[in-house]
């Protein structure tokens, strides 16, 4: 029970309120270090003050294998793979035909062929100016149309495409649409991922419509075998993750808006130049223009799978980046940032050598411990080979001065040791990342920025700061989940499945959800909801003499996981009692701009000016 107290009594002024509410696959750490001594080990359940439930919602439709959540005004969208976008109330309300439907807008679509994780739509992006221009952004995988693509080379069926729909241009009450750019992968394992525009950049700032797009490294998987093609020694250039002549293994940052209209001239005085396809525009404050052999398109490089974005507090893109052998991790991107795959796997070189006499590993051991963790550490010469086990190599390496290795690490990690429940994928983890919490319906949240493992029922936090401070590695937990009653529960409890295959979405008012591919369910985080009350404004007893008291509440609104009780008191030492329903009524219900709905109660029963009276809110 949570309530909030206000006494009505010789002078009434404002209230005070009150709440209550695996295995790791190498032994190359230094020696006599474990995982557990750099925080890497089995991440521990954080404590009861974060603890909150999940309030189910809805039941996706069809399949349910959803891919992104997307916020727009005071409505959640939900993209599911098998190409449908379903728009819901934040009450779990479906409207009863998709927002847009892919399986009939675009014949070439493709939900089948390939492993599961290459399929169908990806992601979907609102422009920011969507209220004017009414103008949305897919990426989804389609048969080729003969046509010669904008990115990749290989003669391979799997291909995606980045596209614009005109909902203010309606055709058939369809919205018509534009093809941005296509993008062929040679294999169908890491491919274009997330969609996102920077929801705190404001109109005249220089990211406000601008787009980010993530693609894979574009690994493969044959047999039920994971095999990583991109796998290089230290120098080869051929490696696509770190040929800056290609947007695999990349971020790249456009203004989608059809330039087809202005000249050359007028696209530089708005800071953006043609795309060579001539269909969007890049920005000139992109870090590589002007380079040559550089995609000019690209914001940051070096990504095995950057499967997710959200942005930080202070606007910076973050991204979640699945891991191969050992570490998964939470990225706040720099312009220009190289993230390290496949040299880097968090805070772990990828050598394929033994430290001590470069003599090749086992098959499975890969990754080394980089000791020089810290700037001021001196270099080291560590010893490569290619995953194949040949071509020995040596070089010098540091996190500073000349032999700085120019990477770029990540906020939060953790390691596939230790972190992951589901014994059916002992070793396995995978990273989705989440979003920082900023809404009404959690206060244990405040602060806070989620994630989870997908392979297990997981859900991680760590400090949203921290996604602004620069550093390193930074802390992070297991949050505890409740259920209705307040007793500890687990997300594979709830799902009925240690694999929740789980993806977070964020409301226009900072609230935060999960769904899960393995129940098709959506879900609302939920714990102490953020309540403010006010009186009617400081009056004497002798004003309320026949009069009636009245006082406001600002609360979540009334979907029936919560209800709100007028408790009485004239004695705190004898408690509060039930108020008689004839003895209040509500005056008024407002919706505020931030998502909340105002109430107005009016208490019917008389001020004795000889006897004070409490009056509390309880839900």
């Amino acid at each position: 029970m949570h309530n909030l107290l206000f006494v009505v009594t010789l002078l009434i002024g404002f209230p005070i309120a009150s709440f209550s509410a695996t295995n790791f696959i190498s032994d190359q750490l230094p020696s006599g270090k474990t995982l557990a001594d750099y925080g890497l080990g089995a991440r521990l359940t954080g404590g009861s003050e974060h603890a909150v439930r999940l309030v189910e919602l809805a039941t996706l439709p069809g399949a349910g294998s959803v891919q992104q959540i997307v916020a727009r005004r005071d409505k959640l969208y939900v993209v599911l793979r098998e190409g449908r976008i379903w728009e819901y109330d934040l009450q779990g309300n479906v409207t009863l035909e998709p927002m847009l439907d892919l399986t009939l807008l675009r014949s070439g679509f493709l939900d089948s062929g390939g492993w599961f994780p290459s399929r169908g739509l990806r992601s979907l992006a609102f422009h920011p100016n969507y209220e004017t221009n009414g103008l949305a952004y897919t990426m989804q995988k389609e048969a080729s149309d003969g046509s010669t693509p904008d990115y990749g080379t290989v003669d391979h069926y799997t291909e995606f495409v980045c596209c614009e729909w005109n909902f203010n241009d309606l055709v058939d009450d369809d919205p018509a649409f534009r093809q941005l750019f296509r993008i062929r992968f040679e294999h169908d394992y890491h491919i274009a991922q997330y969609l996102m525009f920077n929801p705190t950049a404001v109109p005249g700032s220089a990211d406000y419509g601008m787009l980010y797009a993530g693609f894979g490294d574009n690994g493969i998987r044959t047999g039920g075998v994971r095999y990583e093609s991109q796998i290089r020694e230290l120098n080869d250039v051929s490696n696509v993750t770190q040929d800056f002549n290609s947007v695999q293994g990349g971020v790249i940052r456009i203004d989608p808006l059809d330039p087809s209209g202005k000249t050359d001239v007028e696209l530089t005085l708005e800071g953006l130049k043609r795309s060579p396809n001539g269909n969007f525009s890049i920005p000139l404050d992109n870090p590589f223009v002007g380079f040559a052999d550089y995609k000019e398109e690209l914001f940051a490089k070096g990504f095995r799978n950057p499967l997710t974005f959200s942005f930080s507090p202070a606007g910076a893109l973050v991204v979640g980046e699945t891991g191969e052998q050992t570490m998964e991790e939470i990225n706040v991107l720099v312009s220009g940032g190289n993230y390290g795959w496949p040299h880097r796997e968090g805070t772990f070189l990828v050598a394929w050598a033994e430290q001590i006499d470069g003599s090749p590993l086992g098959a499975d051991d890969s990754m080394v411990w980089m000791p020089s963790g810290e700037v001021d550490d001196p270099a080291i010469n560590y010893y490569f080979r290619d995953k194949d086990q040949m071509n020995l190599s040596q070089q010098m390496l540091a996190r500073s001065g000349v032999h700085d290795d120019g990477l770029n690490y990540p906020v939060f990690q953790f390691s596939h040791e230790g972190n992951n429940s589901n014994g059916e994928l002992d070793g396995l983890a995978a990273v989705v990342g989440g979003d920082y919490y900023t809404g009404f319906w959690s206060e244990e949240l405040e602060g806070l920025y989620l994630f989870g493992n997908i392979s297990t029922d997981q859900i991680f936090y760590g400090a949203s700061a921290a996604l602004d401070s620069g550093l390193e590695n930074v802390e992070m937990n297991e949050l505890p989940l409740i259920d209705v009653d307040g007793v500890s529960t687990t997300l594979a409890t709830i799902v009925g499945n240690n694999r929740t295959n789980m993806r977070f979405g964020k409301d226009s008012y900072g609230n935060l959800y999960l769904a899960s591919k393995t129940n098709k369910k959506l879900y609302r985080l939920q714990g102490t909801p953020e309540l403010e009350l006010t009186s009617s404004g400081a009056v004497t007893v002798t004003e309320l003499i026949g009069q009636y008291f009245e006082f406001t509440l600002d609360r979540p609104p009334s979907d029936g996981s919560i209800t709100y009780n007028i408790e009485v008191s004239e004695d705190l030492d004898i408690g509060f009692g039930q108020a008689d329903p004839a003895d209040y009524e509500v005056v008024s219900v407002e919706q505020l701009l931030n998502g909340k709905e105002r109430v107005t109660y009016r208490y019917l029963v008389a001020i004795d000016s000889s006897v004070p009276r409490f009056i509390r809110i309880s839900w």
